[in-house]
């Protein structure tokens, strides 16, 4: 980073450092970054972002930019990370914003300000990277290499027509560690239809337990079918996100229940009107 320069008192006592908002948003562990253009770091890949305007907060700014620069709509954020960008002639205050569920692809919508757009692996970003963005994008990084999921659980569900043949698959997997992660994945059977991928993280566990039963009691409502649910998380959170009618918590509980139940080692049971 440049070094900054001491401006004379004078100077100084016109000049105020300005703040920044920066938004990270996750797909499948990608974080989306755009090329910027026509603008101060033009060439360079870095996070959506703009200034803090008067009155808002820093989560219903980084919203704002991401709406404004790549349509999305942000549903659900947290502060994550502040740090100083100080130059000869400028000095930014820049606020990192995780945005932990969001809605919408992402889409050029000021192509005068952006050449491109693309979700990367934080492990393979993009060169020159906007050097704003560059100490957040390590402090991401560094951060999913030490939250380590303690524990996980897939959840396949399956919608079928009334002649039994498959519509519609929704998977989930929960990996959670000292915060929570929710992915959810559907499938149709037309191979021209991409698949649709979602990643929301949470602020704790209990949160993305909650997202998962919200999740869970919609596709039961709209006459899915449990198909699979394995992983080693405890089989009480486990039995939580089912209704305790359901086929899968009742044939749990009868069977799966003992004291010689290795929570490690957890396979819940398919429902009764079969796979």
């Amino acid at each position: 980073m440049s070094a900054a320069t001491t401006p004379a008192p004078e100077e100084a006592a016109s000049r105020r450092p300005m703040v920044g908002v920066q938004a990270a948003v996750f797909r499948d562990s990608h974080v989306l970054l755009q090329r910027r253009a026509n603008v101060f770091g033009s060439g360079t890949w870095g996070l959506p972002g703009g200034h803090l305007e008067f009155g808002e907060s820093f989560e219903q700014a980084a919203g704002r930019e991401l709406a404004e620069e790549c349509g999305l709509r942000a549903l659900e954020m947290r502060t994550v990370l502040p740090h100083n960008t100080a130059y000869a002639s400028t000095h930014y205050v820049q606020i990192a914003v995780e945005v932990l569920e969001w809605d919408g692809e992402p889409e050029i919508r000021e192509p005068e300000r952006c050449s491109d757009l693309g979700f990367f692996s934080l492990t393979k970003l993009p060169q020159p990277l906007f050097e704003p963005s560059v100490r957040i994008l390590d402090h991401l990084s560094s951060r999913s290499h030490t939250e380590a999921a303690q524990h996980s659980l897939s959840l396949s569900l399956i919608l079928t027509d009334r002649h039994g043949r498959s519509l519609k698959r929704v998977a989930y997997m929960l990996l959670l560690g000292n915060t929570g992660v929710g992915i959810q994945r559907i499938f149709t059977p037309d191979r021209h239809k991409p698949k649709s991928t979602r990643m929301n993280r949470f602020r704790t566990p209990d949160d993305a337990w909650s997202w998962l039963r919200r999740q869970l009691g919609n596709r039961l409502s709209e006459g899915y079918f449990v198909q699979d649910c394995r992983g080693d998380a405890p089989l009480d959170r486990v039995l939580e996100v089912f209704p305790t009618s359901h086929p899968v918590a009742l044939q749990s509980l009868n069977e799966r229940c003992a004291p010689t139940v290795d929570p490690h080692q957890l396979t819940l049971l398919p429902e009764q009107s079969g796979w």
